[in-house]
Formats: structure tokens, C-alpha cells, sequence
């Protein structure tokens, strides 16, 4: 028996079981809803679906091949086309049942009467006489007579339709909201009138400054919304249709951003990956979003973020640059307040976002546009900028030159990124290594957004020819992004809410020289939230991967990295390893230090510092973890993972031997076995790694990219494995002695 069949079969033997007064209710019905979203346009293979599913409507396909379905089923189909800018469709549920509403009284269904006059209620009602007024479904309005009665129908309906957003204002919610979105909510307020709205904003505002929340309006000014028929309110009831013509028809409603005052140790923070082609402003990028300061179009503010000397002189990064981003509760800039002369902390105020135009462009020598920046009278610190921000945003400028990938893809990778920027030069277009950073965003299913720089410097001609191939490269099959370019704050808003989905790629104009466009970049990072959700991983069991030693004089060997599970706290005693042996040895945190600010606990999610006790600064690697001291972690040699070759010139065979780049590995090794023998571009298999030099600590689910030169392929890891093939070992430890006897001093000579 189908599914439908046992649907009608339930139906009919509840319509139909005796009533109180003893007759039979006959009374079957089945309504099926069927919302299909189109969001790349309708193809030819969507077409023909929708066609298909259309057939379910229609009586006479319905009579030949679903009989059993009769009179009793009634299916509306609803196609809604995101492209054509209907996607606040599926983001206003209002819209949506007010679309689906109209289906409704539209169909064969009102026209037998189950619809007119709430007769819908009067069937559910009659079926169950126990049945509560709330789970009955909303009535249409009967036909009112012309005149007065109308309008007064209209104005007594729109007085009692719920409003959208939230209703309950208390302490308790806004904590309860923001907790939920781990450190910041939206709020929506409407109301029916400008009066009305005002009260419940400062409502909201006073009970913020209790709950110790930042309040900041996500638009300057509140908006005339209609008040939508058939709509939902907060509460998620149906309202009664209203006439949209009337002017009692319509709300003003305004959205707020609240945001933790938080303290440094819990910072609201989120990872930002700086990719794409070498040249394209990158570094300049970064400057000018921490800085504050126009570049001069020489070259001036990418100094600012280097960090060698070989990287000021040939203007190419080579190394991962690490710069934050702070926002201050209300949404204000707070690097550009650091910057400017202050003399106490009362003075310290941090820029709003109506004041950062006017700082970019006053920010240059002499108030010329394109100066030197001669207003950043000052430096700060990152436990400075901690200590005044609500929110950091860390973002990571890595190498765009192809002789410096294997960097950039350990900082992709390792630094664990919620988000991409993928910068393009609008003079010169997309390179190969745009293509080859936009693949390794795919690869690691990270959401990006793209920026071109240089709009200034650039004629329409080829400005229009890049940004044309930018959204030819989004839409081709193996990218399938949504092209959105920002031109409107609104557009802000939309792109903030729903990059975290990895569907839209928003694209950004901007001019580092001038400042065009770099407003619009900081009210999106300010407006976006963070990816990850990392409550569930602070009760796990610890878990920090290693990214960087130093050993501080006076203080001891400090290993930095993000903390991945669990929370760490000062006199812990956790696990460090895998060594050259595979091995795990006990260690002590002396001390935490979270934004550079002085900590009692480091919990998932944060980038924090540890002080070690005893530990010399050589017998710890990059890549090494910190785990829970209960745990009995071991570390593998091998390991098994359902890989996908993305480009290869000739064909991938057993013995092949790339790098393997993963949050906790960065090694060579061999490929022992392929399910299929060869493995060319775009195919599929599972393969088996053997390391060559030491064993590594993985996990199973854990993405791996390997590479030769380029990036070859991506997979998945399914199984670990821990002993070792021996023979793999010999012949490594074989050609390790050649090699050094080769570059001994007094050895054999290498040919000329």
C-alpha cells in the first residue's frame, strides 16, 4: 500500500467513526502543499519536474493513475523563483502564506465550500467536538457591503492582525536571544504607528542597558510595511486578510542588532581568510579596513600588515599575516579610534558607522585623498583593542603568489577560517590563482564573498569585462553561487544574514584610494555572524591545535592556536604530542592569555596563548595538539579517505606521493592503494595514505587536501590506521641517509 493510500485509508476512518448524536461524518480531506524554490533560474530540467509535479493537480491525471485519491485529495503546487528577487520570499513567512492563501481560495477546494466561510474550521470542529479554538485553521472574511460597513470591516481586522517581529521585550529574552546567536540577535519591532514603535524602542534600549546588550538600529530609519493578508505574526498564528488598499492596512517596523558587552575573555569573534591572485590589494585591503588610513596608491598601507623585510621590497606577502578587526557594542569602528590621540578612556569613543565615511576620507596627508595616512598618530596592541570591542574580527592575509600555496593553504586550512574573502583587481581580472584559491574555498566548503579593488584606476570597458566573468565563473556547474553585487545598504543587510548558508557570493566595488566602497565592507563584517556554532564543542572533551611557538624571556615556551573543543583553564594538566615517535607526554598550563589579555580559561572557539612549565620551544612543532589528560590519544600512520581528484595533466596511480594539508597535518605521503586503478580529473575513489616521515594525530570525518605543486584533490577521511607499513619506512630511512651523505661536507659531488 502506498503512503497516499494509507493517508486516505486513516483519513476516511476517522471521518467517518460515529458521532455523539450517532450519524456518520463523511467529511475526507487531504491537502497537500508543494513550495518548490528555484534559486538558479528555471532549466530545462526544472521545468520538466515542475511539470511533473503540476500533473498531481490536474483531476484527469489524478482520475487515471491515483483513483484511489478521488475527491478526497487536493494538491497546489507552488513555485517560487529566488532569482527574480523574490527571495525575501523564503525569509518573510508572510509572504509566503499569503501566496499559498491564494492558491487556496483559488482552488476546487473553496469552490466546494471547504474554504468559503471558515468551513474548514466547521469540518475539524465536527470531526472532533474536543478540539480547541487555537488549532483551528484561520477563516477568509465573508463578503462585507459596500460603504462604511467595508472600511469598517478593514480597520477592525488590521487593528486585530499580530504584528512581525518579536513580542516579548524582558530582560530574560534579550538574554535568552542573544545567547542563542552566542553573542549577538536580531530584533524586530513593528508597530502600527510611528508612537506606538517608539515606546517599545525604548522599552528595548532600557532593558538592554540592564542586560548589559549594545542596541544598535540595523537601518537609520524605521520602515511603512504593508500588513500582508493571511500573514503570520511573532507567534506564528495566521492573521485575517486585511485589504491592502486601506490605509489602517499598514505597520512601521525597525530592526536592531544587539550585541554582549562583553568582556575580553569571551570575546564575539569569527576567522576571515584574505585569498586571491598575487597583485590584487590583498595586504592594502586588510590595511585599510584596521587602519583606517586611504592607501597612496604607491604601495604605502600594505606596509602596515608585512611582516618581513623581503615582503616591503618586493611587495608580495610570503607568510600569514594575522590583523583584528574590532567593533564595539553598538556597532562602532574601534581600530580607528585607538588610532587617534586620546588622553583617557572617556575620550575613547569608538567610530559609528555614519562617522567612518568621513574618516576615510580626511584620513591622508594634508586631508588630500590618497595621502599617506598621517592621522594614525599612534599604534595599538591587541589586548588594547580586545579590552574595548564587543566583537573581533580576525582576518588572515595570506600569500596570493603561486611559489608561496603551500603557505597559503596551511593558513586555509590550519587557522580554521569561518569565512573567505577572495579579492579580485577589476584591471586585471581573474588570474589562475584566483581560480585556484576559489577552488580551495570549495574544497573546504567555506562560505566567501569577493571584493575588486582598483574601480578608480580602472576603464568601464574592462571594469564591465571582469565583473562580467565573475559572475560567468560563479554559475558554472562546479561553483553554483548566486551572484549579489552590493550596491544598497538593504543588500548589506540580505548578504550578512545569508552568506553563512554558502549559497550567495555577495561582490563588493571598492577603491582603496579613495575609500569608495570600504563603508559598505565594514557594516557587512559588523553585521555578520559567525559560521559555527560552538556551544555543543565547549563541553567536549579539550582539544587546541598548535600554530605558532615562541619562547618569551622571563616567561617560558608559549604555543598559540585555536581551541577546538572543550575549555582550558590555568594548572590544567593536558596531553601534547604526537612527537617523532608517536607519542604523548604530559604538560601544565601556567598561564592563558586570550587577545593578548590575561585569562583564567580559554574556552572552543577562542585563539588564545598558553604558557607551558618545562617545556623547551624545540620539542614542540606546528601541527602538535593539546588534548584532555583523560583521554588515551594515539596518532597514525595511515589513514583511508574518499577522495576527488580536481585537476591532474596525466593520471594519479599507487606510489603517487603529494602533500597532505589538514587542520593538524602538513607532510608528504604515498598513496598505497586506489579503489580504481587510475584516477584522472574529476574522478572518485577511495585511496589509502601512508606518511613518510612521522605519524600525525587525525581524526576520522576530518577533510584532507593534497597537493602537488597545484591542488590535485580533496577527500574526506574515513578510517585511521596506526601501525605502519614497514617497508614504506625502510626505503624512506634508505634515501634519508643518501641524502645526507649527498650534502655532508666532503661528500659526493651532484653532477653539473
Amino acid at each position: 500500500m502506498t503512503l497516499v493510500e494509507k493517508t486516505l485509508t486513516a483519513q476516511q476512518s476517522v471521518s467517518n467513526r460515529p458521532h455523539a448524536s450517532g450519524a456518520v461524518q463523511q467529511q475526507p480531506l487531504l491537502l497537500c502543499l508543494v513550495v518548490i524554490v528555484f534559486w538558479d533560474g528555471q532549466t530545462e530540467s526544472s521545468k520538466t519536474a515542475l511539470a511533473q509535479l503540476k500533473q498531481l493537480g490536474d483531476k484527469k491525471w489524478v482520475a487515471s493513475h491515483a483513483p484511489l485519491w478521488g475527491e478526497h485529495v487536493e494538491v497546489l503546487v507552488q513555485a517560487l523563483n529566488a532569482k527574480r528577487g523574490t527571495s525575501s520570499i523564503m525569509s518573510n513567512k508572510v509572504a509566503l502564506v499569503a501566496s499559498l492563501r491564494k492558491k487556496l481560495q483559488a482552488s476546487d477546494m473553496a469552490a466546494k465550500g471547504w474554504w468559503r466561510e471558515g468551513a474548514l474550521n466547521r469540518a475539524r470542529r465536527s470531526a472532533d467536538p474536543d478540539a480547541s479554538t487555537a488549532t483551528l485553521l484561520p477563516t477568509s472574511p465573508s463578503p462585507s457591503p459596500k460603504g462604511s460597513s467595508d472600511r469598517t470591516s478593514s480597520a477592525a481586522a488590521a487593528a486585530t492582525t499580530p504584528l512581525l517581529g518579536e513580542t516579548d521585550l524582558s530582560v530574560d529574552a534579550i538574554r535568552r536571544a542573544v545567547d542563542n546567536g552566542q553573542g549577538e540577535a536580531f530584533f524586530l519591532l513593528s508597530d502600527r504607528d510611528q508612537s506606538g514603535l517608539a515606546s517599545k524602542v525604548e522599552m528595548l534600549r532600557q532593558n538592554c542597558e540592564v542586560a548589559k546588550v549594545g542596541c544598535a538600529p540595523v537601518m537609520l530609519e524605521p520602515r511603512e510595511l504593508p500588513l500582508v493578508p493571511g500573514g503570520t505574526g511573532a507567534s506564528g498564528a495566521s492573521t485575517s486578510a486585511t485589504s491592502s488598499s486601506s490605509p489602517a492596512a499598514t505597520m512601521v517596523a525597525h530592526e536592531f542588532l544587539l550585541r554582549r558587552r562583553c568582556p575580553p575573555a569571551v570575546l564575539f569573534e569569527f576567522r576571515v581568510a584574505m585569498c586571491g591572485n598575487v597583485d590584487s590589494g590583498k595586504s592594502t585591503l586588510t590595511s585599510v579596513l584596521t587602519r583606517g588610513c586611504c592607501d597612496d596608491g604607491r604601495g604605502l598601507a600594505r606596509a602596515f600588515v608585512f611582516r618581513h623585510k623581503q615582503e616591503v621590497m618586493t611587495g608580495r606577502t610570503s607568510s600569514v599575516s594575522e590583523n583584528h578587526l574590532g567593533f564595539s557594542a553598538e556597532g562602532g569602528v574601534v581600530n580607528y579610534a585607538l588610532l587617534q590621540p586620546h588622553r583617557s578612556e572617556e575620550e575613547l569613543r569608538p567610530l559609528a558607522p555614519a562617522e567612518v565615511a568621513a574618516h576615510l576620507a580626511t584620513s591622508s596627508a594634508g586631508g588630500v585623498p590618497g595621502g599617506s595616512g598621517v592621522h594614525m598618530t599612534r599604534q595599538y596592541t591587541a589586548k588594547e583593542l580586545a579590552t574595548h570591542s564587543s566583537k573581533v574580527v580576525t582576518l588572515y592575509d595570506l600569500a596570493g603568489h603561486e611559489r608561496y600555496l603551500k603557505t597559503t593553504v596551511l593558513g586555509m586550512t590550519r587557522n580554521m577560517p569561518d569565512y573567505a574573502c577572495i579579492v579580485i583587481s577589476a584591471n586585471n581580472g581573474i588570474q589562475r590563482m584566483t581560480k585556484e584559491h576559489l577552488a580551495l574555498c570549495l574544497a573546504l566548503k567555506l562560505p566567501f564573498f569577493i571584493v575588486v579593488t582598483r574601480i578608480d584606476a580602472t576603464p568601464p570597458n574592462v571594469h564591465d569585462e571582469t565583473l562580467s566573468n565573475i559572475h560567468k565563473l560563479l554559475k558554472i556547474p562546479t561553483v553554483r553561487k548566486l551572484p549579489y553585487p552590493i550596491r544598497r545598504h538593504d543588500e548589506v543587510i540580505l548578504a550578512a544574514k545569508n552568506l553563512r548558508h554558502d549559497r550567495i557570493a555577495p561582490i563588493f566595488e571598492v577603491s582603496n584610494v579613495t575609500g569608495a566602497g570600504i563603508l559598505q565592507v565594514l557594516q557587512f563584517l559588523n553585521l555578520l555572524p559567525t559560521r559555527k556554532d560552538w556551544r555543543q564543542a565547549r563541553i567536549m572533551p579539550k582539544e587546541m591545535i598548535i600554530d605558532s611557538t615562541f619562547f618569551v624571556t622571563g616567561v617560558g615556551t608559549v604555543v598559540g592556536g585555536i581551541v577546538t573543543q572543550g575549555v582550558f583553564r590555568v594548572n590544567d594538566t593536558v596531553l601534547l604530542g604526537p612527537d617523532g615517535f608517536g607519542n604523548f607526554r604530559p604538560v601544565t598550563i601556567k598561564s592563558i592569555h586570550v587577545k593578548g589579555v590575561d585569562s583564567s580559561a580559554a574556552e572552543a572557539g577562542k585563539d588564545a596563548a598558553l604558557c607551558l612549565k618545562k617545556e623547551k620551544r624545540s620539542a614542540i612543532r606546528k601541527g602538535n595538539v593539546l588534548l584532555d589528560a583523560a583521554l588515551s590519544p594515539k596518532s597514525f600512520w595511515q589513514f583511508e579517505a574518499e577522495i576527488v581528484i580536481l585537476y591532474h595533466s596525466t593520471t594519479i596511480t599507487a606510489n603517487y606521493e603529494p602533500v597532505i594539508h589538514s587542520t593538524t597535518v602538513r607532510q608528504s605521503a604515498r598513496i598505497t592503494y586506489v579503489a580504481q586503478e587510475v584516477l584522472r580529473t574529476g574522478d572518485r575513489s577511495l585511496a589509502r595514505f601512508h606518511f613518510l616521515y612521522r605519524p600525525e594525530y587525525m581524526k576520522a570525518g576530518q577533510r584532507v587536501i593534497f597537493r602537488e605543486g597545484r591542488t590535485k584533490g580533496i577527500g574526506t577521511v574515513t578510517t585511521v590506521i596506526t601501525d605502519p607499513d614497514e617497508r614504506i619506512l625502510a626505503k624512506n630511512k634508505v634515501r634519508k641517509t643518501l641524502q645526507e651523505k649527498l650534502h655532508a661536507p666532503g661528500g659526493p659531488k651532484r653532477a653539473a
